[in-house]
């Protein structure tokens, strides 16, 4: 029976391990943060308060001003931090013996990354490297040649040994304290071509599973977690589009907006923006994004300190979103009143941006552009919330609340007026029910299955779906699926005129058809919801029967049961790494420690070898094995197993 079973498994497993590089990580703190500081400290690039640089990382590194970007990171309001362990040249700000090794004498002898986190973590601010994996044609001619950059003799494999090495030495060197990774690049023809992405994206959550992981103009099939995106608007502020990833912007650095460093001396105005313009384009990409929110590029001199004008600039933004605490930091986007990722602080319907808490018991009107009149009049709330009292945060004001079944009518009391460069309206749900225990899943997650070959992806549609993207197919008796634990489960899609209905099952059990019709085009609605499944294992299947379209959005899954009392989770998964493995096959998964057994197989179910009582942190040493392809099991304390193939060169 255990090899029947197993060889059920080998094929699916195999199969998923090529199509899917994504893991699943939801509901952490990146999804809630808004604001963040994006930091490049370069050696050779980064100049001194005067002006000039330094090459020798040594002197850059001693240099660092560890506790003065902690301190002025908090004073700006910061909910994270993303600074440079390597970038021109790849030398790490830190001491780096895989660096050593391949490169002698290109990392510095003191470990910045580390005394960085001992300043942010007592502040509760969370930390992400930057790092670039296709770098390498920075190197001088000795350098390329130890470290094969650009050798496709052998698939890059000498170049991907370097990269994967180092990048493996920083995630385990910084553990659970690193909370993740921003990987430049992985839209270039380099990333796209050189790079293995199952490896490097195992060696980014070495030491911490649950690291996010963001790759600037990432598709989500190449190992990244997360899209992020360098953003370089010109114009006025009030013309830039929100987006629904992550955004990095420069905001520093006025004497070349192409260089992210500290590059403007002092007695040069350095800041790029306002803090109005600042907060309130801050404001605008909270209401519209589902990651990591603003990602504000400015940067430090060496040695420390600021250019001018960058200090004021976000401590000015601070004093803003004080007034209106909770509003802004923490939040999601609303669903009462949805901000399509396109707009513009010009462009805004009804002249608002909206989010709301992540217990969905608040929603939060910024008013960017004030009506005439102390009267606000919205249209009915998309998700059908029922408000009960409305305040004014600016003054601590209660605001006269009308809500009828044609619209929303909000008026400030005679005592206040609208703020011009952002008020805020709290509106508290009536019928927000219970805090849920929920996770999203976006359709373009893994977990979830297409079968049949219409499906499409539409990414960035500007259309205010759940992260700007939908999936859709035109062929009827197509389908997806998606295994999930939990008691309840929501198949988000839009509504409109050329949709159809959807047969939904639940576990096998057809629960009838489901329209997606409606006159007009209304985004993220629910198109089934059950949320009184028994606590377990279930499957949904959403088949399309009829009509032009049948699209999905999202899946929401609900853990709400009682007796489940755990935090939410997707069904568990391990991962191993490199692979294909030369020696050591390691391990990665959120129990590794509670592993009591690996049990290795051959691809027809045969058990090889059993490994017991050792510290599977370490790996599993594979040299008694041949070339071929093999199964490994885990058995852990609970009874419980996990497989995952591999295979061995």
């Amino acid at each position: 029976m255990k090899k029947t079973l197993l060889n059920s498994f080998i094929l699916l497993l195999f199969l998923l391990q090529i199509a899917s590089l994504s893991a699943v990580t939801k509901n952490n703190w990146y999804e809630k943060s808004r604001y963040g500081l994006f930091v490049h400290y370069v050696p050779g690039l980064s100049i001194y308060p005067a002006g000039g640089s330094s090459s020798d990382i040594n002197v850059v590194a001693n240099y660092f001003n560890a506790k003065q970007l902690a301190v002025d990171a908090q004073a700006f309001g910061m909910e994270y931090v993303i600074i440079t362990a390597f970038h021109a040249k790849m030398r790490p700000i830190y001491p780096s013996a895989v660096t050593e090794k391949w490169r002698p004498g290109n990392s510095s002898t003191r470990d910045c990354i580390r005394d960085l986190i001992n300043e942010l973590k007592p502040r509760g601010i969370k930390l992400m490297l930057y790092v670039h994996s296709t770098d390498g044609f920075e190197f001088p001619a000795a350098e390329l040649a130890n470290t094969g950059w650009g050798d496709s003799t052998s698939n890059y494999l000498k170049w991907n040994n370097y990269v994967t090495e180092l990048m493996t030495e920083a995630g385990k060197r910084y553990g659970t304290d690193l909370d993740g990774f921003w990987l430049d690049m992985t839209m270039s023809a380099d990333y796209k071509n050189m790079i293995d992405k199952p490896r490097i994206r195992q060696a980014l959550l070495a030491g911490n599973p649950n690291r996010v992981l963001a790759g600037n103009g990432s598709n989500l099939k190449d190992g990244m977690d997360y899209s992020s995106r360098e953003y370089y608007p010109s114009g006025a502020v009030s013309t830039w589009k929100g987006s629904a990833i992550q955004t990095a912007v420069l905001a520093g650095s006025k004497a070349d907006r192409y260089k992210w460093w500290a590059c403007t001396k002092q007695g040069t105005w350095g800041a790029r923006l306002t803090p109005e313009e600042l907060y309130r384009f801050s404001v605008l990409q909270a209401a519209v994004n589902y990651d990591g929110g603003m990602a504000w590029a400015a940067s430090p001199y060496i040695g420390g300190g600021w250019e001018d004008g960058v200090k004021e600039m976000f401590e000015g933004s601070a004093n803003y979103m004080k007034e209106v605490d909770g509003s802004l930091k923490g939040t999601l986007p609303s669903s009462s009143y949805p901000t399509i990722s396109s707009k513009t602080l010009a462009t805004l319907n009804n002249g608002i941006a909206a989010t709301k808490s992540a217990d969905e018991k608040y929603e939060y009107i910024h008013v960017l552009n004030p009506p005439t009149g102390r009267t606000l009049t919205l249209p009915v709330p998309a998700d059908g919330k029922k408000f009960n009292e409305a305040l004014f945060m600016n003054t601590g004001n209660a605001v006269t609340l009308n809500q009828t079944t044609q619209n929303l009518i909000l008026e400030l009391p005679m005592t206040d007026q609208w703020d011009t460069v952002n008020s805020v309206i709290r509106l508290s749900a009536s019928n927000y029910g219970a805090p849920t225990n929920y996770v999203v899943i976006n359709n373009t997650d893994t977990l979830i299955k297409y079968v049949g070959t219409k499906w499409v992806s539409s990414l960035n549609r500007g259309m205010g779906d759940y992260k700007d993207d939908v999936a859709a197919t035109t062929a009827n008796g197509e389908y997806f699926t998606l295994t999930f634990e939990g008691d309840g489960i929501e198949y988000i899609a839009p509504k409109g005129p050329s949709y159809g209905n959807a047969e939904i099952f639940i576990d096998g059990v057809s629960k009838g058809q489901f329209s997606q019709y409606a006159t007009t085009y209304t985004i993220q609605q629910a198109i089934y919801s059950n949320k009184t499944l028994t606590y377990g294992s279930h499957t949904l299947k959403v088949v399309k029967t009829s009509s032009s379209y049948c699209q999905i959005d999202a899946i929401k899954i609900y853990q709400n049961s009682p007796s489940a009392l755990r935090p939410v989770k997707l069904l568990p998964k391990m991962e191993v790494y490199p692979n294909p493995v030369g020696e050591v096959l390691n391990i990665n998964c959120a129990k590794i420690n509670e592993i009591i057994r690996l049990s290795l197989y051959s691809a027809n179910g045969d058990l090889l070898k059993k490994v017991e009582n050792t510290n599977f942190t370490n790996g599993v040493n594979l040299s008694d094995f041949s070339k071929g392809m093999y199964i490994v099991q885990a058995t852990f304390a609970d009874d419980s197993n996990l497989n995952s193939t591999f295979i061995k060169l």
